[in-house]
C-alpha cells in the first residue's frame, strides 16, 4: 500500500493514568469481555527471539521470546501468524478467535469503529492520521473501545485464530484491525482480511486472549 504522508509529530503515551476504562481481569494488563474471556488491553511488546516464522509442522521451540503488554512501549511488529501463536502461548494465554477479537473492537453498542460508527482520522493511528508508523501503547488515548482494549484500530494489525480463503487457493489466517497505513474501511471492526500464516508482515503484531 501506498505510505501516508507523515506530517503529524509522532504521539507518545502520557504518563499513566490511575485507572483505565474497562472491567480488568486477574491480570490487569487485561480487559474481560462480558463472556469472561479475557483480552490484551494493549498489543504485545516482544524481548527475545521470534523464532521461525514457518511452523506450519507444529511449533519448533524456535519462539522463544517473551510477548508482555507494556505500556508506552512500541508493540513488536514482522511477526508471522505462527510465531504471535507461539508467543501467546509462552505467556500462558492464546490468540483470540474471531467472535472474541469483534466482540472486544466493537463494545457492547456494536460500533463499527472502537470509538463510533463514524470515522475520526485522528483518534487511531491509521493512513489519515499521517503518522507513517507504530506508536506506543497508550500514545492514541481515545483509540479505546468500552470494553478497555487500546488500539484495536490501527497501530498494528493483529493476527487472530481464525481461517480465511486467500485467491490462492490456499488457507490463510486473518488479521484484523488495520494499520498505522490502513484506510477508513480497513480500520473497521467488522473487516475481515487474510494472509499466508507464515507471512512476515511489518506492519502486524500480537494481541492475546485467555
Amino acid at each position: 500500500p501506498p505510505k501516508p504522508a507523515v506530517t503529524s509529530t509522532v504521539p507518545t503515551a502520557p504518563a499513566p493514568p490511575s485507572t483505565l476504562p474497562g472491567k480488568p481481569c486477574s491480570d490487569p494488563t487485561m480487559v474481560q469481555l462480558p463472556t469472561g474471556v479475557c483480552v490484551d488491553r494493549f498489543e504485545e511488546t516482544v524481548t527475545g527471539a521470534l523464532g521461525n516464522a514457518d511452523q506450519s509442522s507444529g511449533p519448533d521451540g524456535s519462539t522463544t521470546g517473551k510477548a508482555q503488554v507494556t505500556y508506552a512501549s512500541v508493540p513488536t511488529a514482522g511477526v508471522s501468524y505462527y510465531q504471535a501463536k507461539a508467543l501467546c502461548v509462552g505467556a500462558g494465554k492464546r490468540l483470540c478467535a474471531d467472535s472474541e477479537w469483534a466482540q472486544a473492537c466493537r463494545g457492547a453498542s456494536q460500533f463499527l469503529y472502537p470509538y463510533g460508527d463514524s470515522f475520526d482520522a485522528k483518534i487511531c493511528n491509521g493512513f489519515d492520521s499521517e503518522i507513517g508508523q507504530a506508536v506506543e501503547a497508550g500514545a492514541m488515548t481515545a483509540c479505546v473501545s468500552e470494553f478497555g482494549a487500546y488500539d484495536m484500530s490501527g497501530n498494528l494489525a493483529e493476527w487472530i485464530e481464525a481461517d480465511i480463503p486467500l485467491t490462492s487457493g490456499v488457507v490463510g489466517k486473518q488479521v484484523r484491525g488495520g494499520s498505522y497505513v490502513g484506510n477508513t474501511s480497513g480500520l473497521t471492526c467488522s473487516l475481515q482480511i487474510g494472509q499466508a500464516p507464515a507471512t512476515v508482515d511489518p506492519r502486524a503484531g500480537v494481541r492475546c486472549c485467555k
